[in-house]
């Protein structure tokens, strides 16, 4: 009796806790979206939108794949998901922030109770929010440059976008392994998925590719185990990597990127794109380790916290074998440096160089997860070893709670420091409204030439409109505006 009010009492303030890192965690994913709330159109927005405008949605399309443009027209799904959003009014802009932290927590929620099904797991609810808001949260709270990768629909799209629809993919294949038979139907829509989500941007397509040669790899060493699950597991992963091959052929072929190639430096033979991608990726790995030692602790313990109390509830026989154990946790780092390179090759590749910031939001998400497994072995192992010796988990499952309780105040303390930038954003968005209303107003009174207020760039290091009405961002404007010339030259955001 009096074990079993101990217990009780362990769980409830175990599910209280959980309680609160769900909500910590989503008021921090909420100050992103209240951030990202105020975007409008800045840098390749406008050319998306004069495109669109010249072309209408479908020929849209066609033209930027087939014909030179001012942004990377071979990306077919950006272009596709970017026409989507033109169709409405730029302060739809301010939606998508939203809406894409939304649908990766969904789906990731689906990822994480798919793969426990499939480990004969039975995480809670709870526990399957808190683990999605986690790895959303630090992947956001640790990107290089989070403006451009979250807030700037241009650039969120080629590399956040991407990962979401890479989720869903997971998801969906996930769902299918404990079924029976695989019909063709299931198999077409994973390759045409694959090659949706691999049309983002080639730093995408290469991340996806390198994820699901690990997995059938993987899939293929541990196959005599169980044959029938690894055989539709194989079958799945195949249909997906085709998708894939596809998607980056189409990236490749597209006769829109010859002319950008002309400005490119010339192509690296094999073994320079290999040592440029390997060392790109130490470079990012060394700086991540050393500068995010505390977050990625947080993510580390939190999973091991989770874990640990998943594995607790288990009823069957926990054997631990010590040599599988430390071979899986030294193939986390290992897988994940490799993914990492699949990251910062297509840049080696197209430019010789460092990926850009917004770019490295896949490498950073793929390190975050790295963090989490790693954790969640670590967790799966401790619950092991202590079944094994007949030790009282009582304790530990005690301190466990309490940590993950503590671990709920970073992200308040992020949401605090979002929230403080919403009046530079809000005064921003303001400007940019009244600005746009003005722009609108005179075109409709036949006046093709206007000067505007200059405001200041919110997304940083990327332009927008200038006094120079021959600067390229005025060029797209001035189409999507229907002006002849459009300048941004005037006083008034230093009132």
């Amino acid at each position: 009796m009096y074990k079993s009010l101990h217990t009780n009492h362990r769980e409830c303030l175990y599910t209280i806790l959980l309680a609160f890192g769900c909500f910590a965690f989503a008021v921090a994913l909420v100050g992103y979206t209240k951030i990202g709330s105020f975007m409008r159109y800045s840098g390749d927005d406008y050319c998306y939108g004069a495109i669109l405008q010249q072309q209408g949605f479908w020929k849209t399309q066609w033209h930027s794949y087939t014909n030179p443009t001012p942004y990377h027209g071979n990306r077919y799904s950006l272009t596709f998901i970017s026409g989507l959003s033109g169709l409405f009014a730029p302060a739809f802009n301010g939606i998508l922030p939203g809406l894409a932290i939304t649908l990766w927590v969904l789906g990731l929620v689906w990822v994480i109770n798919s793969g426990g099904r499939l480990l004969t797991l039975r995480p809670r609810r709870l526990e399957v929010l808190l683990s999605a808001e986690i790895l959303v949260f630090f992947t956001l709270n640790q990107a290089p440059d989070l403006s451009q990768s979250l807030y700037w629909r241009s650039g969120m799209l080629p590399y956040l976008a991407p990962l979401i629809v890479n989720t869903f993919l997971i998801g969906f294949m996930l769902k299918q392994l404990p079924g029976g038979q695989l019909s063709l139907l299931t198999l077409g829509f994973t390759t045409i998925l694959a090659i949706f989500a691999g049309g983002f941007s080639e730093t995408a397509a290469g991340l996806q590719a390198g994820f699901l040669i690990s997995a059938l790899l993987g899939t293929l060493f541990l196959k005599k185990r169980d044959a029938e699950w690894s055989s539709r597991t194989i079958l799945l992963l195949g249909a997906a990597l085709i998708g894939t091959m596809l998607a980056m052929l189409a990236l490749f072929i597209s006769p829109s990127i010859q002319a950008r190639q002309m400005d490119l430096p010339t192509l690296p033979d094999l073994m320079t794109l290999v040592r440029m991608s390997i060392h790109s990726a130490y470079i990012f790995t060394h700086s991540s380790v050393k500068r995010l030692f505390l977050s990625n602790f947080i993510i580390f313990a939190s999973f091991l916290v989770i874990s640990f109390h998943i594995n607790s509830r288990d009823r069957s026989s926990l054997s631990f074998r010590g040599f599988r154990f430390v071979g899986g946790l030294l193939l986390v780092p290992t897988v994940c440096f490799l993914l990492i390179v699949c990251c910062t090759a297509p840049s080696a590749y197209a430019q010789s160089s460092y990926p850009e910031l917004r770019a490295l939001i896949t490498a950073r998400f793929v390190m975050v997860v790295a963090a989490a497994v790693f954790g969640g072995l670590t967790g799966r192992g401790a619950c092991r070893l202590l079944k094994r010796a007949d030790r009282n988990s009582g304790p530990m499952l005690l301190v466990t709670a309490i940590l993950l309780g503590l671990m709920g105040i970073y992200p308040l303390l992020t949401a605090k420091n979002t929230l403080a930038e919403v009046p530079t954003y809000r005064k921003w968005a303001t400007f940019w409204d009244a600005r746009d209303k003005e722009i609108r107003t005179t075109e409709r009174r036949g006046i093709n030439h206007i000067e505007v207020v200059k405001i200041d760039n919110i997304i940083p290091r990327v332009g927008d409109l200038s006094p120079d009405p021959g600067y390229w961002y005025n060029n797209c404007a001035e189409i999507f505006y229907e002006m002849l010339s459009i300048s941004a030259n005037k006083s008034g955001w230093d009132d």
